[in-house]
Formats: C-alpha cells, structure tokens, sequence
C-alpha cells in the first residue's frame, strides 16, 4: 500500500489510524526496520488513545513514559528451567553496590538509586553477554529471590529464637517453683 501521513505544526509525520490503515513497516534484510532521529527539543514520539489523551511517550533522552509496562513470563514460553538458592541471591545482593546517580546528560537534580549493570552482570551473570544494561525482568527476578532468601532467613532466626524463648521461660519456671 501507500504510506499517507499528514505534516502538521507539532510533528514531522502523524498517523492517524481513524482514517486510514496504520502504517507496517518491515524489513527483511539484516538493518533496523525503522529509525527515528529527533534531533530538535520535542519528543521523538507520543502515543494516544481513542479519547486523544496521552497514554505513552518516548522522549528525546531515551527515557519512555506508559502507565505501565507487562512483561511476557508465561511458563509457556520459557524453557530450561533450574532453581536458584535464594540465600546466595541474598548475599549477592547485599554485597552489591548500590548508589544514588544520574545520567551524565541529566541535570544533577535528576537522580536514580540502584546498581551499575557491570556489578549486576558480575554477580548474576544475566542478560547474555551484556553488561552495559539491567533487564527489567532480570532485576525483579533477583529482587523477588532476595525476598525469598531474606524471608528465610528471618523464619530460620525467629524459630532459633524462639526455641532458646522456650528454653528460659522452662529455666525460669523452675526457679520460681524452688
């Protein structure tokens, strides 16, 4: 088909999908199927609902904005399944560095907390060979494991101490009787 798109006054190009099929871009051939440069001030694109209200935006430093993101994690399309000791994810994470940061091209006031991705790569050995990105999966999987460990640990101690409680409450018991 022909691509029809419309030049207006805030935009480069607007589909506009109530009039006509959206536009489908494919490529078959080893390059990316489409590349968007922005390189003006505005935001490289806005998504919007039947409503025209916001619903998504890709602004020009990388950062997306959604009211959220759903990651697929059916067991169906997983394989290779192992467990994992939650306990060593525990001391992993609690070795691990965590900082306050901001990106380099941010303002100062723009700040973050969390690992670097070489760490996290180090320590997990997740996300293939690359170490200059944190999977968002990846980050929750080791954050829920950690939880777990922590959990066990804390059932582990709680019945240690409550056993030793047992134990001078007998003590105690027995002197008072003398």
């Amino acid at each position: 088909g022909i691509f029809r798109g419309k030049v207006i006054s805030q935009a480069a190009l607007e589909v506009d999908s109530s009039t006509f099929t959206p536009m489908i871009v494919t490529s078959r051939v080893n390059a990316s199927a489409m590349i968007i440069n922005q390189r003006g001030a505005g935001n490289i694109m806005i998504g919007r609902d039947a409503n025209n209200a916001e619903v998504f935006r890709v602004l020009n430093n990388g950062d997306v904005q959604t009211r959220g993101v759903t990651l697929t994690s059916d067991r169906n399309v997983k394989k290779n399944f192992s467990s994992i000791d939650s306990q060593n994810v525990l001391e992993k994470v609690a070795a691990m560095p965590i900082t306050r940061w901001n990106y380099k091209t941010d303002a100062s006031s723009v700040a973050h907390v969390g690992p670097m991705a070489q760490d996290f790569h180090a320590a997990f050995g997740l996300n293939g060979s690359d170490d200059k990105h944190i999977s968002s999966i990846d980050a929750q999987g080791v954050a829920l494991a950690a939880i777990q460990g922590l959990n066990q640990k804390l059932e582990a101690e709680n019945t240690k101490l409550r056993s030793s409680l047992t134990d001078l409450e007998k003590r105690l018991a027995a002197l008072e009787r003398k």
